[in-house]
């Protein structure tokens, strides 16, 4: 359909016919008579300019669509020895959008509710055709095209910058695999993130943030060729596809490119702000890899540049690629790990130090592959993480988590001793996580007061309104919430005052250097004066030493977690232990 059609509302078309293209028409009729008696009402009861294209064949029917833009096909059932569903069935994978109406001459219904499960969008009865019925058909047709069209668009674009989503990429850049496999043409994947860009929308507000998005979106289709392909990912998160490039070298001329045109000051509220860029490259010279794995290499990459201190860019190189195999392997068999309930959990506790009583186990999935070995959970857990195996590596630890804790029932001396869980922000952005979570609690028989939800500091970046009103239900459940990884993140007081907190855990990176490094130690103060000040427990994570202990005891934490007291163990070895605990002595 013609553009100037596509964008007008139904109520403005008759107002705008004098200046509309027609709408071309095809009628695929074997009988002549019918076709004028078809073209004649178009012109008179369609109420929008129509030019009518006569066919009396499903291969001359094909054949003018291949030569001419069509806007609306009007379509015979019975053609002599062929149908109407005969034409669908063999139009080209890149016309069936066009709208078609069957015509048939009986009035059975059941044909009809044939058409419409056949992809017609409606049917007419020719001998109860009248300009009326004609025109309400062709209308419907039309605006259901464009609204169908319109919502695709909507599907494939970033709302807030007017470029192609992942989705539209993904499915750009798979077409880009097929072609390459078969004419052996290289093309480049540019994998985008931006440096800083938390901090400013932090400090200056989503509406700042939006801004800069924007101008960022400009500025990289500003200097790509035509046939360059950009899409934002979501966030600060960009990727390009470079078609037609004959080497690395040329996709890192463009990255330079792109790196300087990023680095220039962005203005917001007439100040100056500096906004750097890391980049993964990957160059498409491996016909095994799918658009996944390339989009996946390239996020890889960029995560390189980024650790070189940013505003940089990397390549794909040898020892990425081993990795980055390494990584698919890891993500292939986590899969199976998941299906086939291979992961187990275990258990570090959490000890008051005052009186040797166990708070709390913190849950933690562990996972021994057959093939793999022992996968460290600082490996396996990134992947998951990225790849959204998260929440099924999150679900298996509650569950068993649950079961487990049937095992503290009947000893007196972990009577109050609560189950320590994690929680990724992807989860918690889950409007389901709260009902699920209070009905496996409900099943195992599971006090809500005996568990304790762990959330990284990631989470005050999230969706705030959702995330605070899934924490305050998880509250209202009678649960605890703890803070991991506390002084990393981008949490800020006020947002701390706005959150049903009961403790927060100092990072281990602080309590490592605590017993060499003054500004160490002093920030541990100041996180354990933070959380009195709030009233919410502080706790230690990480203690390995008798020194580290010592020190965070004098700063006023007192309550501890890390090897110095117990490495992760199955929760039958934690009970044979008893429930005293002063460390690992």
């Amino acid at each position: 359909m013609s553009a100037a059609l596509a964008e007008s509302p139904i109520e403005n078309r008759q107002a705008s016919a004098r200046t509309a293209p027609p709408v071309e028409i095809m009628c695929l009729e074997d009988d002549e008579l019918w076709f004028l008696h078809l073209e004649r009402t178009a012109r008179h009861g369609a109420g929008i300019p129509c030019k009518c294209h006569w066919v009396s064949t499903v291969d001359e029917a094909l054949g003018l669509l291949a030569q001419k833009q069509i806007d609306l096909c009007l379509i015979d059932h019975n053609l002599g020895g062929e149908t109407g569903f005969d034409l669908l069935r063999r139009l080209p994978g890149n016309v069936p959008t066009i709208p078609c109406i069957l015509l048939t001459g009986s009035s059975d219904e059941s044909l009809g509710d044939q058409a419409l499960e056949k992809g017609f969008y409606d049917y007419l009865v020719k001998d109860k055709l009248d300009s009326r019925e004609f025109r309400r058909a062709i209308r419907y047709a039309l605006d259901r095209h464009s609204s169908e069209k319109m919502l695709r668009q909507l599907a494939f674009r970033d709302q807030l910058t007017g470029l192609y989503n992942r989705a539209a990429f993904t499915e750009h850049l798979s077409v880009m695999v097929r072609q390459q496999r078969r004419t052996r043409r290289n093309f480049g994947v540019i994998y985008i993130d931006l440096d800083r860009f938390k901090f400013i929308n932090d400090s200056l507000g989503h509406q700042a943030g939006d801004t800069i998005l924007v101008e960022v979106a400009a500025r990289i289709t500003s200097i790509l060729r035509d046939s360059d392909v950009v899409a934002r990912m979501g966030g600060d998160e960009f990727v390009v596809c470079c078609p037609e490039v004959r080497n690395g070298r040329v996709l890192e001329n463009v990255a330079d490119k792109l790196i300087a045109k990023l680095g220039a000051p962005y203005d917001i509220a007439g100040s100056q702000y500096h906004v750097g860029s890391s980049m993964g490259l990957v160059l498409s010279d491996d016909a095994n890899l799918t658009a996944d794995d390339l989009i996946k290499a390239a996020d890889l990459a960029m995560y390189e540049a980024k650790s070189a201190g940013g505003n940089h860019h990397a390549s794909h190189s040898h020892v990425l690629s081993e990795r980055f195999d390494r990584r698919m392997e890891v993500e292939r068999a986590l899969i199976r790990a998941l299906a086939e309930h291979r992961l187990t959990v275990e258990y570090q506790p959490i000890v008051n130090t005052e009186t040797g009583e166990i708070q709390a186990m913190e849950a933690l999935a562990r996972w021994h592959d057959d093939v793999l070995g022992t996968v460290p959970p600082g490996e396996f857990i990134p992947v998951a993480e990225s790849t959204g195996l998260i929440n099924g590596v999150t679900m298996f630890v509650f569950h068993q988590a649950f079961k487990d804790m049937a095992l503290l029932a009947g000893q007196s001396a972990f009577g109050n001793t609560r189950i320590a869980l994690n929680l990724s922000v992807h989860l918690l952005s889950n409007p389901a996580l709260v009902p699920a979570i209070a009905s496996l609690m409900t099943d195992a028989g599971v006090p809500a007061d005996r568990v304790e939800f762990e959330v990284t500091e990631g989470f005050f970046e999230a969706d705030e309104e959702m995330i605070i009103r899934q924490v305050r239900q998880l509250k209202a459940l009678g649960a605890r919430i703890s803070v991991d990884d506390f002084g990393t993140g981008y949490s800020s007081l006020s947002r701390l005052k706005n959150y049903p907190i009961d403790a927060f855990k100092i990072d281990r990176s602080f309590i490592a250097e605590i017993e060499r490094n003054d500004i160490e130690k002093r920030l541990c103060s100041a996180i354990v004066e933070i959380g009195q000040a709030i009233d919410v427990d502080v706790i230690g994570e990480g203690v390995e030493t008798t020194g580290q202990k010592s020190l965070l005891e004098h700063a006023g934490c007192v309550i501890h977690q890390g090897y110095l007291y117990s490495r992760p163990q199955p929760m039958t070895k934690l009970l044979d232990r008893g429930g005293l605990w002063r460390d690992a002595s």
